[in-house]
């Protein structure tokens, strides 16, 4: 009599199940590989310092030095004071105002989004320093000018702080305070 070989499970459904499995992966690679990949690869924005830059005619200018230390491109980067306060009290009367690149060469560049690549560092001007008729002054570095308002344009207490909030299309918002005091010209 014949008798037929019996095979388990594995040797008779084995290669069914792992092409099931084989084409359930290669189908989500097709459908969210994108996704799967920016999991890898992404911006990453570091803010290397605070520096004061001399420029012509007795102009200091305070810069933010921002780098792309991740493996993509920062993508419509944007940095704005958010709020500033006076010694304790902050400063109700002020709105957020968008903060100008200086690696820009022109009035509308600077006013742009920037996209920072890969391991490239970028410079926001976040404070002009100045001496008018002897007397100290710090102007906000935003895009656009109201010297005319200086609550809208200029610290006013010996001591402040300027709340700054870089925003990413690509990556988390980044918020940092720099502290000021004029009285000892610290920061």
């Amino acid at each position: 009599m014949f008798l037929a070989e019996e095979k388990n499970f594995i040797e008779s459904y084995g290669s069914f199940i792992a092409s099931f499995f084989a084409s359930l992966v290669a189908l989500s690679i097709a459908i969210w590989g994108w996704k799967m990949g920016s999991w890898f690869k992404r911006p990453k924005l570091k803010v290397i310092r605070l520096k004061k830059y001399n420029q012509n005619g007795g102009l200091n200018v305070w810069r933010i030095l921002i780098k792309n230390v991740g493996n993509e491109t920062a993508k419509n980067v944007e940095s704005e004071i958010i709020e500033v306060y006076d010694g304790a009290i902050k400063r109700e009367n002020f709105l957020p105002c968008p903060l100008r690149w200086a690696n820009r060469q022109n009035l509308e560049s600077y006013r742009s989004l920037m996209n920072i690549l890969p391991g490239q560092t970028a410079f926001v001007d976040l404070l002009d320093e100045f001496y008018r008729d002897g007397k100290l002054n710090m102007r906000f570095g935003t895009v656009i000018s109201l010297d005319d308002i200086k609550d809208f344009s200029y610290l006013s207490n010996d001591r402040s702080m300027i709340k700054v909030g870089i925003f990413c299309e690509n990556y988390k918002t980044l918020y940092f305070n720099f502290k000021f005091n004029l009285a000892k010209r610290e920061t």
